[in-house]
């Protein structure tokens, strides 16, 4: 595996590159603006993989601004999200929410409503 800044460069990921930006119509997927530098985010790498060895569902095409904020918050809210799991939740109940999660059919969804149907479902939860 080469270097992680170099492979870059490599033209398999300037092929999978253009495979995304084509996928999202070059266009932001978070702001929907065409204009402004266009970046491919990698919703998670893959240990062991190089950058372009990785499914196209992980890879999502954002402006360069987008694509801070994305970073930027995902530093910020990940571990949050981590602790209040460890508070609230045993191992085996974050197992079973992880592949609850995993099985539901949203595949057409987009992240936002994505978010909004947990969090309906965890506010249902408290009703409980």
């Amino acid at each position: 595996m080469k270097d992680y800044k170099a492979q870059y460069l490599d033209p398999r990921w300037q092929k999978k590159r253009l495979e995304i930006l084509n996928r999202d119509n070059f266009t932001c997927q978070m702001c929907s603006d065409k204009e402004k530098t266009l970046h491919i985010h990698h919703r998670r790498y893959i240990s062991g993989r190089d950058i372009w060895d990785v499914p196209n569902e992980l890879l999502v095409t954002f402006c360069a601004g987008c694509h801070e904020t994305e970073k930027f918050e995902m530093e910020e809210y990940m571990p949050l999200l981590i602790e209040q799991l460890k508070d609230k939740f045993f191992g085996d109940d974050i197992r079973e929410l992880a592949h609850g999660i995993n099985s539901l059919r949203i595949k057409n969804k987009t992240s936002e409503e994505v978010a909004i149907i947990i969090n309906k479902f965890l506010h249902t939860l408290e009703d409980i």
